[in-house]
């Protein structure tokens, strides 16, 4: 290159901002293609926990290549200092720098809430059966953060749950109805924060109507709402690209400002918050016997 050359260069890219707004679009929209194909593949599997399995894989194999590498992944249990245990979690995002295995057996992991970011529940397809399933599930993962029977959180931790799944046996529209029906009894603080289908869209909880933009969106307590596919620009085809970004953003904002924010975890609560709840309790059942 001759100084000529590299001055023109040099005021080519000072003046210009060469601005692709395709470029994330039409990679995420190769990806979702991709899942998609997988998904299909993962069909010829005879088993259907195995069928389950691998397509819950590709996901994760995605999210591997897109958390920070202070975000782990793991399945298992989650459990809190007065030994309340979650039900299984198929994907916990864990902060690796206090992510100690309470208790480890050949097919069982079990957590502190306080390592916990997020969890995802990967399905296959959803209907009325697994949309109860993972109200109860997300309920079991998120009292955690709770005092028992109060309900007054415990910390300013928040660990959000997220849902991805393949199909649904409804619309987009639909799907946010029959939630929002099973849901109705849940308090909000419980349900989960974002629900993503693959090709169609996503539900995220409301706000006066609409959706917030950022992490915080997840946590409000609105009724669900829906939304599909997206243009880019006024001028392009909707795209799946935006509202799976949406969804892939909002999961990595999520944990890595949870990661900044949240307080340290104390291990030995797990210990101490156990014997003296032991000791309470044995005090009010011999009480009235002493008195005899």
């Amino acid at each position: 290159m001759n100084r000529q050359q590299f001055d023109a260069s040099l005021q080519d890219l000072l003046k210009n901002n060469f601005i692709d707004i395709d470029f994330l679009s039409n990679w995420f929209d190769s990806v979702i293609e991709q899942l998609d194909l997988l998904a299909k593949q993962r069909a010829a599997i005879k088993h259907p926990r195995y069928r389950g399995d691998s397509r819950e894989q590709d996901f994760k194999d995605l999210l591997k290549k897109t958390l920070p590498h202070a975000i782990s992944i793991s399945n298992g249990f989650v459990t809190n200092e007065y030994a309340t245990i979650s039900q299984e979690q198929d994907c916990l995002l864990l902060d690796s720098r206090q992510a100690t295995t309470l208790v480890r057996s050949e097919k069982a992991i079990y957590y502190p809430i306080e390592s916990v970011l997020a969890s995802i529940e990967i399905k296959s397809k959803l209907n009325l059966s697994e949309l109860r399933k993972i109200a109860l599930n997300c309920v079991s993962l998120k009292k955690l953060q709770y005092k028992p029977a109060t309900f007054e959180p415990k910390s300013q931790r928040k660990s959000a749950y997220f849902v991805f799944t393949y199909a649904s046996t409804w619309t987009l529209a639909e799907t946010a109805d029959k939630f929002n029906e099973v849901l109705a009894n849940v308090p909000a603080q419980f349900r989960p924060n974002m629900i993503y289908i693959l090709k169609k869209g996503f539900l995220m909880p409301s706000a006066n109507g609409g959706f917030e933009i950022g992490p915080q969106a997840l946590f409000e307590k609105g009724a669900l709402l829906s939304q599909g596919p997206m243009r880019v620009a006024k001028v392009r085809p909707e795209t799946h690209a935006v509202p799976f970004l949406w969804f892939l953003s909002n999961i990595v904002d999520h944990c890595t400002s949870e990661l900044f924010s949240r307080p340290w975890g104390w291990i030995g609560e797990y210990i101490f918050k156990s014997i003296a709840l032991q000791q309470h309790a044995e005090k009010k059942i011999l009480k009235p016997l002493n008195k005899k």
